[in-house]
């Protein structure tokens, strides 16, 4: 009798390739959105400032707010 790993078996058809997403500079337009909305609706409400500005912050997602966000306060200390 042949002992079998209890681990299951490699499967390449589960194997996803994951792409990067194309970087994309952020224009002034957005960034002084991104500060009116934090200005009026708090830090830390990513997804809603993002859903107000759809049309701005086309292609973004609200990790991308909070990390720009991050980065304006640690390179212009606003």
């Amino acid at each position: 009798m042949k002992k079998v790993s209890p681990l299951k078996e490699y499967d390449d058809s589960t194997n996803v390739i994951k792409k990067r997403r194309i970087t994309k500079r952020w224009c002034q337009l957005e960034k002084e959105t991104l500060l009116a909305g934090v200005n009026k609706f708090g830090e830390g409400n990513w997804t809603f400032i993002l859903s107000t500005h759809k049309d701005v912050f086309k292609g973004r997602t609200s990790v991308d707010l909070k990390d720009k966000w991050r980065n304006m306060n640690l390179h212009t200390g606003i």
